[in-house]
C-alpha cells in the first residue's frame, strides 16, 4: 500500500523486493484488487474521522440563528509535483481549536478516463461512452495549479 500511496505502484514494488532479496509481491491483478479494497476502507474511515472532528469542534461554538456554525479553520494546500505545474492537488481544512482535519478536497485538472477516450472523440463509440459517463468525470478544477489551494476553500 505504501508504494501505491507514493505513486510508484506494483512494478516498483517488484523491483524493490528483488533488490532486497525478498519474495516477489502478489501478482498485479491481486495487487490492484487489494489496493481498491484498502482505498475504500480508508475513505470510509477518513469520512467518519472528519465527521467526528466536526462534531467535536461544534461543541466549542454556538450555532447562529439559522443553525449554521461559524467556526475558525486554517487551510493548507499541496500538489503532487513541486512547483506550479501539477494537475493534482489537495486542500485540507483544519480546526483552529482542535487542530483536527475537518475537510479535505482533492483537486483534479484532468480525468484519466476522459484523457483515454479523447482520441476517439467524434465517433459513435465515444458518444455512447460520454452519455453514460459525463456526470462521473473526476476533473473538478479549471485554472492554474498555483491557485488550486485558494479555490479549494
Amino acid at each position: 500500500m505504501a508504494t501505491r500511496n507514493i505513486g510508484i505502484g506494483h512494478q516498483a514494488l517488484a523491483k524493490f523486493t528483488c533488490v532486497m532479496n525478498m519474495p516477489l509481491p502478489m501478482n498485479e491483478n491481486s495487487y490492484r484488487d487489494h489496493v481498491a479494497v484498502v482505498r475504500s476502507a480508508a475513505q470510509a474511515v477518513c469520512k467518519q474521522s472528519m465527521a467526528n472532528a466536526v462534531e467535536e469542534v461544534k461543541t466549542f461554538y454556538e450555532p447562529q440563528e439559522d443553525g449554521i456554525f461559524d467556526i475558525g479553520v486554517s487551510g493548507d494546500g499541496t500538489w503532487r509535483k513541486r512547483g506550479y505545474s501539477s494537475s493534482y492537488g489537495v486542500v485540507t481544512a483544519l480546526s483552529t481549536i482542535t487542530g483536527k482535519v475537518i475537510d479535505v478536497e482533492v483537486m483534479l485538472k484532468n480525468c484519466k478516463e476522459c484523457t483515454g477516450w479523447r482520441g476517439k472523440e467524434g465517433t459513435q463509440q465515444f458518444q455512447d461512452w460520454w452519455e453514460g459517463y459525463q456526470h462521473l468525470c473526476e476533473a473538478n478544477y479549471l485554472g492554474s495549479s498555483g491557485s488550486m489551494d485558494a479555490s479549494g476553500f
